[in-house]
């Protein structure tokens, strides 16, 4: 039996320090699919991630530790790297994109 491609949305949020990411399909519902994070980047990065559609224990998520030079574009690239060899046949054709930075004031 052939899985079906899920049309899919893709949500990511960049942060001074982390890239976030969700992942819903679009039919017949919205439904969320998978989330994740790249975390303390500029020391030292770390990403971890769910995928809702697994048999993973619950509250268990997948961490892997990056090397100290991962930036926001490498991070993001991990992501997408992760999203797909999930091999859920999530085809991403929507992006929603948000940048938030925190200022410090004096």
């Amino acid at each position: 039996m052939r899985n079906k491609i899920k049309s899919s949305i893709l949500v990511i949020n960049t942060g001074s320090s982390s890239v976030k990411f969700q992942v819903f399909s679009r039919m017949p519902s919205l439904e969320h699919l998978a989330h994740g994070k790249v975390s303390d980047l500029g020391s030292s990065p770390l990403f971890s991630a769910v995928n809702e559609r697994q048999e993973f224990a619950v509250n268990q998520a997948e961490k892997i530790e990056l090397p100290a030079d991962y930036d926001h574009e490498m991070a993001l690239h991990f992501i997408l790297h992760w999203i797909e060899a999930q091999n859920q046949h999530w085809q991403i054709n929507t992006v929603s994109a948000l940048e938030n930075h925190k200022e410090k004031h004096r």
